[in-house]
């Protein structure tokens, strides 16, 4: 049928759905295009709830900075649509108002031509016909306040929720942060006690190297009887487990 708004709607009631069943792929598209309808025709209360629903959907997934984003984008669409209908209330009844001064006028012409008498009459009448219409503009205003500091009340309690929520969240950040420090001390500690323990292999191993360089014939006892010779002697390591010899036969 070509009804946009209609179809926005239907979109929105999907992707709030999807959100709750945790659908999140599938209500984010069918969000993302009730907006997009929202916006392409104007209308402002599919993007108001559009809003409310993304404020859901963000909470769902954990993505609270996001949500408290759409909730704010929320409560300027739905204020500026209570502001708009009190806009027309207010013209509408400053009409009426209007008017009825101007009949109030054509009447009290036509009665002063009749009387003096008349006229006092219609002026107490006037009078109080203007205060009862004070009286009501008063109360309307008293019952606009009232409803906007309880949707204050109501915004700051959501805050301080979600500001509780984001200080839990904080305190098990912390938390894992002192855990991951416990840890790498640990790890530090273990780190130290095996460089000791190398510390110590290598030492013996040193050790050993002298002991060995100690046992084996010098080059001088060598060319003693090869004097053009060279030996070719070195461990894969610190020492090695080869050995060679010299010692003179007697005859």
């Amino acid at each position: 049928m070509g009804y946009k708004k209609g179809i926005g709607i239907i979109y929105g009631d999907l992707g709030d759905d999807y959100a709750k069943i945790r659908k999140f792929k599938a209500a984010k598209t069918c969000l993302d295009s009730a907006m997009a309808l929202g916006k392409d025709i104007g209308i402002r209360d599919l993007i108001r709830d559009t809003y409310c629903c993304y404020y859901y959907y963000d909470s769902l997934i954990h993505d609270y900075k996001k949500s408290l984003a759409d909730y704010k984008m929320y409560i300027v669409y739905r204020d500026s649509l209570i502001n708009s209908e009190t806009d027309k209330k207010i013209l509408s009844q400053q009409l009426v108002y209007g008017f009825k001064l101007q009949q109030d006028s054509i009447k009290h012409d036509e009665e002063y031509k009749e009387s003096i008498a008349a006229n006092n009459k219609r002026k107490q009448e006037s009078i109080i016909a203007t205060v009862s219409i004070g009286l009501g503009l008063v109360l309307v205003f008293t019952v606009i306040l009232f409803y906007r500091f309880r949707i204050i009340k109501r915004q700051k309690y959501v805050i301080e929720e979600q500001k509780k929520l984001v200080e839990k969240q904080k305190e098990a950040v912390e938390q894992q942060n002192i855990l991951v420090e416990q840890q790498k001390t640990e790890v530090e500690r273990k780190n130290a006690v095996i460089a000791e323990k190398n510390k110590d292999i290598l030492d013996s191993i040193n050790y050993a190297k002298r002991l060995q360089d100690a046992i084996l014939p010098s080059m001088t006892d060598i060319r003693q009887y090869f004097p053009e010779s060279f030996i070719i002697y070195k461990p894969k390591d610190i020492v090695a487990g080869d050995f060679y010899w010299l010692a003179p036969i007697p005859a």
